[in-house]
């Protein structure tokens, strides 16, 4: 009967760290890795210039380069790879002589005038993001012929059947010179076979760990926005990356009349407006942070909206606000909001772990920088101080704009051309040539079956589901089982079912696979079958294979976030050490049974009720101190507390408040979620102005945010006894 601690995760290297990852710049910007190089850099502005030249801002390298009369071979390459980057092949063939007459920079030059001399290239690239028409842009580079594959796109011209070699779509003709793959999303099989260097644009890396031994060994480079990303797919996967801004997946604002948009007089309503991914437990950084914009002083006015909007609504939100904010669990991250934000003339507030206002010549104002130890009290000073924030800006925009537009030019086939030629840069100038093709394959063998962690984006193609279905063999069988859930549409169950009964007669101690068959038992409707699966997993007598698939489509307690996190903070000791991935399955499988227990204790009363609500707080409780991060169990925690205080156990009522003030200073949306409960304690004990004062500040909360509830069923059913208008309850009443 104690309150259950746990605090805010540290989702990003905190600075002390930060500054050590490389132990030094020099080191740092041979990893590549330059939004690190332009942070640290201001005494080296040599490699600060070259950095920003390597992120896309060739304009904003050379004016720290001009500003310190820096003048090298070194500084002579990099403008020359920026000139030629840009299309200016005249000026990139009088820096690299200009760097030959200098000398030095190990060959470096002699091979970047050799790419430039190349008067054509072929490139092989595969997408599944399913947004076609930002590839538009690729098949307009001058001198590069792009062929393209896919497997979820739909044109049959290009669809490569699941497990058919890349190559058996691409037509005779020149040798290919680059295979770019857009994301981890779905790796086709034989990268290697064209003997050209492969290189991986991940849109959200973290969802690809639990494949990433697999694929890895086949990859040569990877396309970054983060030294964090640096540090958790590069360092510990040992495969080269490199930092570039360019967001392939997302349309590029127009920059161009940057000033014009912020010298706007008219007056904007909203002080400020974060609109994106919340809930999800991908984005868990923004429920301890951005959600809690609530509490800012009630004269602002503010809108948090979860989702993604149509870019009308969207850009007209941003037209309409003083300041936005982005926040990323990512160190040094790059990300287009802040830039969507500037081109419709809102200021845009940044983390300082934000890596944006670190990749220009010059700190622009319209950054304002808050700190996670003080959030809401450094918000609210910048949301004071608006006037003059925006007066110190006003004439550094020209100059962000003029930057800007360096970076992201308007025209799609610009933004590939550079994009591109950065990539042939880094493979063939950077990396000298040398690629994984001309070596022996590591283990494990080459695949011949295409991994896929997001089985319902093929529910439109059950043929391509079939195949990944048919091909994933051993020891892969929760992978397998889960691609059933779109290769058999209403069906699937028993072909799941079957696939992990097939997998557990050949591994019969696969923590995976009875995890897995717990998860369909329970979905089934076999409860009694399914605690006895999930009792084998937390007892310590079942193992995780490596490369194990975690069951997230049948979990609605899902763990798979924490579970990625904890996989390759096991194996990257450069991270914050994370409870070992085994334990964290078992920490969620407690989560199930005390889940269970609380499913029972509502359907009796009185003592055999409560002797369930402890079971549940004793399991949460467990869950917790395996793995203290375990946001389900926390809540758990404080279902099961409520339980016991409202049959009469009063000393559990403490117990309960405690715990429910700790959740929602971790995460903001427990006061929406788990309110019903507080509510309705103070109101059957009399105590009613206590009970007001949650309803007051539940009306804050739904007046300044539109959140995805995770509510539970006490919460649903009080919502509606008392009339709380909670999202997902009466939804036109809350809007």
């Amino acid at each position: 009967m104690s309150v259950v601690k746990r605090t805010p995760f540290p989702l990003r290297l905190p600075n002390d760290r930060l500054e050590a990852v490389h132990g030094s710049l020099d080191a740092a910007f041979a990893a590549h890795d330059y939004v690190y190089v332009a942070r640290f850099g201001a005494e080296r502005p040599e490699l600060r210039g070259a950095a920003l030249i390597l992120l896309g801002n060739r304009l904003g390298g050379e004016i720290v380069l001009d500003r310190h009369g820096v003048h090298s071979a070194f500084a002579c390459l990099y403008r020359a790879y920026g000139a030629w980057r840009d299309g200016d092949e005249a000026a990139a063939e009088r820096w690299v002589a200009e760097g030959l007459e200098l000398g030095d920079e190990t060959g470096k030059l002699e091979r970047l005038r050799a790419l430039m001399a190349r008067q054509s290239f072929r490139v092989v690239f595969h997408s599944d993001f399913g947004r076609p028409e930002r590839l538009f842009g690729f098949f307009e580079v001058p001198g590069v012929e792009m062929i393209l594959t896919s497997h979820m796109l739909g044109d049959e011209r290009t669809t490569l059947p699941m497990g058919e070699p890349l190559s058996s779509r691409v037509p005779p003709g020149l040798p290919v010179d680059l295979v770019l793959i857009d994301d981890f999303k779905m790796m086709p099989v034989g990268l290697r076979d064209f003997g050209a260097p492969v290189v991986v644009n991940p849109h959200d890396h973290e969802w690809y760990y639990e494949m990433l031994d697999e694929v890895m060994p086949e990859v040569d480079l990877v396309v970054n926005l983060s030294t964090w990303e640096e540090v958790e797919l590069n360092r510990a996967f040992g495969v080269q990356g490199t930092t570039f801004f360019y967001p392939l997946s997302l349309k590029v604002p127009q920059v161009s009349g940057l000033k014009k948009a912020f010298d706007d007089r008219r007056e904007r309503e909203c002080d400020i407006v974060f609109t994106g991914g919340v809930t999800h437990d991908f984005y868990r950084d923004k429920r301890q942070r951005i959600v809690s914009l609530a509490r800012l002083d009630p004269k602002f006015e503010v809108r948090v909206v979860e989702g993604y909007l149509e870019y009308s609504q969207f850009y007209g939100l941003l037209s309409n606000s003083r300041f936005t904010i982005n926040s990323v669990r990512a160190t040094n991250s790059l990300s287009i909001r802040p830039f969507e934000s500037l081109a419709h003339g809102a200021l845009q507030l940044v983390e300082e772990e934000s890596g944006v206002p670190y990749i220009f010549s010059e700190d622009f104002a319209c950054f304002p920088r808050y700190r996670l130890e003080h959030s809401v009290a450094d918000i609210e000073t910048h949301l004071n101080n608006y006037d003059a924030i925006l007066a110190e800006f006003l004439p550094q925009a020209e100059r962000l704009e003029a930057e800007l537009n360096d970076m992201m030019p308007d025209a799609e086939n610009l933004r590939a051309q550079r994009f591109l030629r950065h990539l042939f840069f880094m493979t063939e100038v950077e990396m000298g040539g040398v690629r994984k093709a001309n070596q022996p394959l590591a283990e494990p063998v080459e695949r011949d079956w295409v991994g896929i962690n997001e089985p319902w984006l093929l529910a439109q193609r059950p043929d391509q589901a079939k195949r990944v279905f048919d091909q994933a063999r051993s020891p892969y069988w929760v992978r397998r089982a889960i691609a059933a859930t779109a290769a058999f549409k209403n069906d699937w169950m028993e072909a799941f079912y079957r696939t992990v009964t097939e997998g557990l007669a050949q591994f019969p101690d696969s923590l995976g696979l009875e995890y897995t068959r717990a998860m369909c038992l329970r979905l089934g409707g076999f409860p009694e079958t399914a605690e006895k699966s999930l009792r084998r997993v937390v007892d310590g007598g079942l193992s995780l294979r490596a490369n194990e698939s975690f069951p997230r489509q049948l979990d609605r307690l899902n763990g798979f976030y924490w579970l990625a996190d904890a996989k390759v903070r096991d194996r990257c000791p450069a991270l914050e050490p994370l409870a070992p991935e085994a334990t964290v399955w078992r920490s969620y499988a407690l989560n199930h049974l005390a889940d269970m227990a609380l499913d029972r204790a509502r359907a009796l009363k009185e003592s055999e009720a409560v002797t369930e609500y402890v079971r549940a707080a004793a399991l949460a409780d467990r869950s917790l101190s395996m793995f203290a991060n375990n946001e389900g169990a926390q809540r758990l925690y404080i279902r099961a507390a409520f339980g016991l205080a409202d049959n009469g156990v009063e000393e559990w009522f403490a117990v309960f408040g405690d715990n429910l003030a700790t959740a929602i200073d971790n995460d903001y949306t427990a006061l929406h979620d788990l309110s019903p409960l507080a509510i309705h304690l103070y109101m059957s004990r009399g105590r009613i102005a206590e009970a007001q004062g949650v309803i007051d500040r539940l009306g804050v909360f739904l007046k300044r945010t539109v959140v995805t509830p995770d509510l539970c069923p006490e919460a649903i059913a009080l919502a509606r006894r008392y009339g709380l208008p909670l999202r997902g309850v009466d939804l036109a009443a809350a809007a």
